[in-house]
């Protein structure tokens, strides 16, 4: 979501189009307005109109150099969405999320954090894709669909996401003199 102001900056990739619209369209035609979980202090919740895998939230820098170095030499990033699955947090929301499969990612995980200053707010890394927060129970029904199960994803670029609102695309090796 643009415009919006985070406790911490982020490193994702985008999910590319066209299944990144298709994940959108499934979650307009499919999850009812009355099961979606609206926040007026968290504006992110409800319908996710972003598609994309979080590699690192909790970064502490406001700037992309230093994810700009460690993303200097790196190669295409490879992954595969799974099934759905539901994400709970105890009293509040269920989240609707697919599984990605990628040592990429986990691989990736692991150098953020080991290299920059960040909250860990989560634990263990679980890569996902966030469809939509529902309401508590409401998650039930998307549970274990394989709606996207196999599709595969390649991209040369991730994004850091400022705090402050700000995006920068970040190659994932070095531009070609």
């Amino acid at each position: 979501m643009q415009n919006v102001n985070y406790n911490f900056s982020s490193v994702h990739i985008d999910v590319p189009n066209p299944l990144a619209n298709e994940i959108i369209q499934w979650g307009r035609d499919t999850v009812s307005d009355d099961d979606i979980f609206v926040s007026q202090t968290h504006p992110t919740f409800g319908r996710e109109d972003e598609i994309h895998i979080t590699i690192l939230y909790g970064l502490h820098t406001t700037e992309s150099t230093q994810v700009e170095k460690l993303f200097k030499r790196e190669q295409p990033i490879e992954a595969q969405l799974g099934a759905t699955t539901i994400f709970t947090n105890p009293s509040k929301y269920d989240v609707v999320v697919a599984k990605v499969i990628s040592e990429d990612l986990e691989r990736l995980n692991k150098k953020l954090a080991s290299k920059l200053a960040h909250t860990d707010l989560y634990g263990e890394y679980n890569p996902h894709m966030t469809i939509a927060y529902l309401k508590k129970g409401k998650g039930r029904r998307y549970d274990q669909l394989d709606l996207w199960a196999g599709r595969k994803i390649s991209t040369d670029y991730v994004v850091f996401s400022s705090k402050k609102g700000f995006r920068k695309r970040i190659p994932t090796h070095s531009p070609s003199k």
